[in-house]
């Protein structure tokens, strides 16, 4: 009893710390992602008219619900940061929950990998659901575990409710051994199905009461539409990947699990090939684990490659990934593979300028170092993580956005702004009459003319150039379009 007791003791100060770890990253603004904008956006709409306001197709209700409840509060961008670093540090507590189930040694350094792997750092200070469902998706985990039918398909339910892509993970949680026991108190896979599906179908409703079915929109970067059939034709043109390959892959090993993170684990998992004996570092009770974990794995890596937006579509292998690793890999290898993973978010940051999220960081380390990479230049920090490098390009956005205001506290009449990555930015700090735009994200190449030949003055906010070349195809400066002239300082 004694040791239970500790056990849990030191789950909840783990998750404690990973919550204060968390702290000093969570302001500047909501995110480098302009989703995180939209969504404080939708939280604030929620807020003041009580109707359902989606941040972005197909919606994330959970999310969106639970953050309108903080801006009814007053709190803004930093206070729903908060909400995902609690959603994280309660992903960290159920994954070591999870761990010492199955009996997996060195509970708490495997849960530090998965705690401060970048991309779950990342996930923990931005206004995204990422930890949300995630956390929704390992507590069903533990249910399932532990022969609970109901509060299986509850908190599946909660997780497609806040991330509709987590319906992806609902045949591996179904794979998950239920105990012997538990067979009688109704472990049917019919019970978590149909609770799953009734849950879900009540997060989505106000969102299909408003938008009709056409709620159900996302975001192809295949451009070959945006219904729920384009989604599952895209599957047969996997083979032209709408993101030069070196980007797709950056993100699924180094941003997801860090430099020294993604040699370290491909090295453990090559010597649990090479050998043919050798010590595991998990019990014997995680057997029965694998299916479901390569059944996980599989399936967000597939949704992955059809729309490989973000490392962060992949966080949910990460805990997968760490049970197999625990499972198969030599314990020595699992453990310096652990502590790689772990020191990832600190050292060894890579990033490109300009970056995909977010602005370039107005400085960098002496140490940096770069090279060029097609019309991008790729940068090395070895002394600035991503976690930390990530908190610089939110700095150098919250600067520009202050310049912005500075200069213009009323909207001007003959200027107006392409802002980018900022554009979200604005919205939330400085609404602006949408039947009179100031500012915008930018606009085609004939409207962009038609504004200078009107005699505006479009000015180009940092990285706002480079983002109408890869976007629009066309340079905004031939079409008339200027550099911002000030210093974001």
């Amino acid at each position: 009893m004694r040791s239970v007791f500790r056990d849990h003791a030191s789950d909840l100060a783990l998750a404690a710390l990973v919550f204060v770890s968390r702290l000093p990253f969570l302001a500047p603004g909501a995110g480098n992602d302009n989703d995180a904008w939209f969504l404080v956006n939708a939280a604030r709409e929620l807020a003041a008219s009580g109707r359902y306001t989606t941040s972005r197709f197909p919606g994330y209700p959970v999310q969106e619900w639970l953050c309108s409840l903080v801006a009814r509060a007053g709190g803004g961008p930093v206070a729903m940061n908060a909400v995902s670093a609690v959603a994280g540090a309660v992903a960290v507590w159920l994954f070591a929950r999870l761990l010492r189930r199955l009996c997996v040694r060195d509970v708490a350094l495997v849960a530090l990998a998965f705690a401060f792997a970048p991309a779950m750092s990342v996930a923990s200070v931005s206004a995204m659901d990422y930890t949300l469902a995630l956390a929704f998706a390992l507590a069903a985990c533990h249910a399932r575990l532990a022969g609970r039918s109901v509060w299986t398909g509850v908190w599946l339910g909660l997780a497609i409710g806040t991330r509709l892509t987590s319906v992806v993970l609902v045949p591996a949680v179904l794979l998950l051994p239920v105990p012997p026991a538990a067979v009688t108190r109704g472990s049917a896979r019919g019970l978590v199905l149909t609770l799953a599906a009734v849950v879900a179908a009540a997060c989505y409703f106000p969102a299909w009461a408003r938008y009709g079915w056409g709620f159900l929109r996302f975001v192809d970067p295949l451009g070959t539409g945006s219904s729920p059939l384009d989604f599952v034709t895209g599957f047969l043109h996997l083979d032209r990947l709408p993101f030069p390959p070196v980007l797709v892959l950056g993100q699924a090993t180094a941003l997801l699990w860090g430099i020294a993170g993604s040699l370290a684990l491909g090295l453990a998992f090559v010597m649990a090939l090479a050998r043919r004996r050798g010590e595991r570092a998990a019990g014997e009770a995680s057997r029965g684990v694998v299916p479901a974990a390569l059944t996980a794995i599989a399936a967000e890596m597939l949704l992955y490659v059809r729309l490989p937006h973000d490392e962060g579509y992949l966080l949910p292998t990460v805990p997968f990934v760490l049970l197999l690793s625990a499972r198969w890999c030599p314990l020595a290898w699992h453990r310096a593979a652990c502590v790689a993973i772990a020191l990832s978010s600190f050292v060894l940051g890579m990033d490109v300028d300009p970056p995909k999220k977010g602005i370039a960081p107005e400085t960098r380390s002496s140490l940096a170092i770069s090279w060029p990479l097609g019309s991008h230049r790729l940068w090395l920090d070895p002394i600035r993580g991503p976690l930390a490098q990530d908190h610089d390009k939110r700095v150098a956005a919250a600067h520009v956005a202050d310049r912005v205001i500075a200069t213009f506290p009323v909207p001007p009449r003959y200027t107006l702004l392409f802002a980018g990555v900022v554009c979200a930015e604005l919205t939330a700090r400085a609404p602006q009459d949408r039947a009179k735009p100031w500012y915008t994200d930018y606009l085609s190449e004939a409207d962009l003319r038609a504004r200078v030949a009107s005699g505006r003055t479009v000015w180009l906010l940092p990285g706002a150039r480079e983002r109408v070349i890869n976007v629009a195809g066309y340079d905004p400066m031939a079409a008339g379009a200027r550099p911002w002239p000030f210093s974001p300082r």
